[in-house]
């Protein structure tokens, strides 16, 4: 397929694909080089557009299912290193 054939809807069933297999960080990585090979492509003459743009980026993290209770928190804070590293944490 010749870069210029190549539609926004194409790379947006790709990236799905790629969603379903490897998962939402895997297609952003994929959507992020291939726009970066589009942009090159442009500037060496090679297409007129960029079909990644408006393509929808994949929400990366899932909600959490649970935070620390307050017990084990106090746990962490009392062991933590009386340096640098255990005054931020």
């Amino acid at each position: 397929m010749a870069l210029s054939e190549i539609t926004r809807g194409d790379v947006a069933a790709v990236l799905t694909e790629i969603t379903k297999a490897r998962g939402p960080i895997a297609a952003n990585r994929a959507r992020a080089t291939l726009s970066k090979f589009f942009r090159w492509a442009i500037g060496e003459g090679l297409c007129d557009a960029n079909p990644v743009v408006g393509t929808n980026k994949r929400d990366e993290n899932d909600p959490r299912e649970r935070s620390l209770s307050d017990a084990e928190v106090a746990k962490i804070w009392l062991a933590a290193p009386k340096n640098d590293y255990g005054e931020i944490l």
